[in-house]
C-alpha cells in the first residue's frame, strides 16, 4: 500500500484540523481512475478542514480483485500508522464524491461509496 498525501488549502495549512480522516482505496492497475479521483478529491480536501490521508491498497496479482481483502488490509494500515482518526472511510476508485458529502465524522468504518444515486443517496436504498 501507498500513503497519498493532498495539500490543505493555504490558509488553513497551518491550523489544527477539526477531525483526521483516512479514505482507504482499493486499487489495481486502473493509474487513471486514481488520478482522476485523486484530482477530484482535491475539491474537498480544499474545502475541509479537516485532515485527509489516503490509503492507496494495490493488488498485484491476476486473481480477481477481493476489495474486501483490500479494504481490510487498508483499514489496519490506517489502524497502524500511528494516527488516531476520526473517521475511516473505504471508497471506491471509480466512483467520485459528491460536493456536501461529510467525510469528517464516522461513528465506525463506513463505505460511502454505497451511498449512490441509483439508491435514493441512503445505504443499500434503506431510504
Amino acid at each position: 500500500g501507498r500513503i497519498v498525501r493532498l495539500d490543505r488549502r493555504p490558509d488553513v495549512a497551518g491550523v489544527s484540523a477539526s477531525s483526521k480522516v483516512a479514505v482507504v482505496i482499493p486499487y489495481r492497475d486502473q493509474p487513471e481512475q486514481l488520478e482522476k479521483f485523486l484530482s477530484h478529491f482535491q475539491q474537498f480536501v480544499q474545502r475541509s478542514d479537516a485532515d485527509f490521508h489516503f490509503f492507496v491498497v494495490e493488488q498485484f496479482d491476476s486473481a480477481p480483485l477481493n476489495r474486501g481483502f483490500l479494504f481490510n488490509v487498508g483499514f489496519m494500515l490506517a489502524v497502524g500508522s500511528g494516527t488516531t482518526f476520526d473517521c475511516i472511510v473505504v471508497h471506491s476508485v471509480d466512483l467520485l464524491p459528491e460536493p456536501g458529502v461529510d467525510y469528517g465524522a464516522c461513528p465506525k468504518p463506513t463505505q460511502l461509496s454505497a451511498e449512490i444515486e441509483c439508491w435514493s443517496w441512503t445505504p443499500g436504498g434503506s431510504g
